[in-house]
């Protein structure tokens, strides 16, 4: 059996390719939440103004997370108006973010992905009023520890997301995709050539 022949194996029917993708998703899903909980621990280790400045401007994982790609952008703006706010948003996403959020929206089209659809909802509806006001609360600190304080309520906020979806992620990993998709390649595909 040649190379092409045994990678084909792989993705031969419906179900393994539907499979396959899912695994794929759920661990690019698993790598980009991990620098989100790299940095809600980094930012509780924050205590005084220095720490926060190493934070923002020496930290290897900024760069992996739209968060604080979206602060440090916010952060530089001249003026600060809904337009210029909403593209600093836009212009932070980065394209592997938006072929991932993609993925996604794709995947929780499917029926067993229903309950997590669910939470999700409800995660956007609590996180979105209390990210606004954060924001607002930091943009209006007289001084760098209430920033400080406020930036601790929301690490604290995102680490317990990202940890309650890393969790949700793996086991839908190990309890439900893994084990689909061995079934699926336990079948095997012969083509037939018909006689013309």
């Amino acid at each position: 059996m040649s190379i092409i022949a045994r990678m084909d194996h792989w993705v031969d029917t419906k179900e393994k390719r539907y499979a396959l993708f899912c695994i794929i998703t759920l661990i690019v899903g698993c790598i980009l939440l991990l620098p989100y909980l790299i940095l809600a621990i980094s930012i509780l280790n924050v205590h005084q103004y220095e720490d926060l400045f190493a934070l923002i401007y020496d930290s290897w994982f900024m760069p992996y997370t739209f968060v604080s790609r979206m602060i440090v952008s916010i952060q530089s703006l001249t003026t600060a108006n809904l337009k210029s706010i909403f593209l600093v948003i836009v212009q932070s996403i980065s394209v592997f973010e938006m072929i991932t959020l993609a993925a996604w929206i794709v995947l929780l089209t499917r029926e067993e992905m229903k309950w997590i659809k669910r939470m999700i909802i409800v995660f956007m509806i609590a996180c979105i009023p209390l990210g606004i006001a954060a924001f607002y609360t930091g943009m209006h600190s007289f001084s760098v520890y209430e920033l400080i304080a406020v930036l601790h309520m929301v690490a604290i906020g995102m680490g317990a997301v990202s940890v309650f979806m890393l969790i949700g992620m793996i086991v839908m990993l190990v309890g439900y995709y893994f084990p689909k998709y061995g079934k699926a390649l336990q079948y095997h595909v012969v083509e037939v050539k018909e006689d013309e």
